[in-house]
């Protein structure tokens, strides 16, 4: 049992020290996970991962601009630091909890580089996801919290600078278990929302079985005023490209604690491919490089139909969202397997001809 930097800190809940946590398990992570988008301009998802019994920290940048996703990944082994966020070009610095993240991405192969700052909006929102076991083992048990902020900065992709001046946006943090990993489904859907408005975000995530019936939903309105209604009713309407999950519009119907009905239309404009990020099953997945230093990067034409096998699975939709005559944006996150609405078994891939 090292001792380490975290260890003289007044944060223990184990009775040992910070490298060791509940599960002994590999998949065992504590992440953290930043998404901005500008319409008409570029839509990024970038975070880190710990994995204390896989001797891993592990962080990426996935952003699309023009049709054009550009992937890069790094890990290093936790022997290096586990106090100091910072892999390969990456660094990440907690400057104030739950008020303030800077984010940077040096130059690298790949050429893009991020000087961001987030700053919160509005009140966290936990989100305690399902617990499931499979055949006796324990397969998924994992809390979230979400976050509205507003990011500052900027975004270059190969020479193509961003100016993020406020733009809304939002976080999540997350740990525990996740052992099915984060590629295609067979059955059932997963769908995020995060709709950003001038002052307030309204945030959702529903796992639904393939007959429809939901497995677990919860969500939230956030106000930058520091109210937090939760939502207690979910609906859905959502449409894919026809001979794919990719999604194209959709609308919700969420109602609060109060009663209040917030009925919200989507349109995509632009998708990021999550398994760039690493969410997938297949030897790519995250935290598996165990112990070294190790850097990936790829760059994927999102017009070319010939890879989109290679990056199936896990999405987020930047999004145009209208509620209450009231224009908004944010992300649509899906992960679609057969369902009854959306993809029915007799048009599900593994039986397309």
């Amino acid at each position: 049992m090292p001792v380490t930097t975290p260890d003289d800190f007044f944060t223990h809940q184990l009775i040992t020290t910070h490298d060791h946590v509940l599960y002994n398990d590999i998949s065992w992570a504590e992440r953290a996970f930043f998404t901005v988008g500008v319409p008409g301009g570029f839509v990024l998802d970038t975070g880190l991962s710990f994995y204390p019994n896989n001797d891993v920290l592990e962080a990426y940048v996935v952003v699309a601009v023009d049709d054009k996703q550009y992937n890069i990944r790094a890990s290093r082994s936790l022997k290096a630091g586990r106090w100091n966020k910072d892999v390969g070009p990456f660094e990440f610095v907690t400057v104030d909890p739950l008020k303030v993240w800077e984010i940077h991405l040096r130059e690298n192969k790949i050429g893009i580089t991020l000087d961001l700052r987030y700053v919160s909006r509005a009140a966290p929102i936990e989100c305690r996801s399902p617990f499931l076991r499979k055949q006796g083992r324990l397969m998924y048990d994992n809390v979230n919290f979400f976050q509205s902020g507003r990011y500052f900065g900027t975004v270059s992709v190969r020479g193509q600078t961003f100016n993020v001046d406020g733009q809304a946006g939002h976080r999540d943090r997350t740990w525990g278990v996740r052992n099915s990993g984060e590629g295609t489904v067979p059955r059932g859907l997963l769908t995020w929302v995060s709709a950003e408005f001038s002052d307030h975000s309204i945030m959702a995530i529903i796992y639904e079985r393939a007959n429809g019936k939901h497995a677990h939903a919860a969500g939230a309105i956030s106000y930058e005023d520091g109210r937090v209604l939760d939502i207690e009713e979910f609906e859905h309407d959502l449409s894919f490209e026809p001979g794919s999950k990719r999604f194209v519009r959709g609308e919700y119907k969420f109602t609060d604690e109060t009663g209040k009905v917030w009925r919200i239309e989507a349109e995509r404009e632009s998708t990021l491919y999550l398994s760039g990020a690493g969410y997938t099953s297949n030897e790519l997945r995250r935290g598996l490089q165990r112990g070294k230093y190790w850097e990936w990067t790829e760059l994927w034409d999102q017009k070319n139909p010939s890879q989109y096998p290679e990056y199936d699975g896990l999405m987020d939709n930047l999004s145009r969202f209208r509620c209450e005559g009231r224009d908004g944006h944010g992300i649509v996150e899906t992960l679609l397997g057969e369902h009854h609405r959306y993809l029915p078994r007799a048009t599900a891939p593994e039986e397309r001809s």
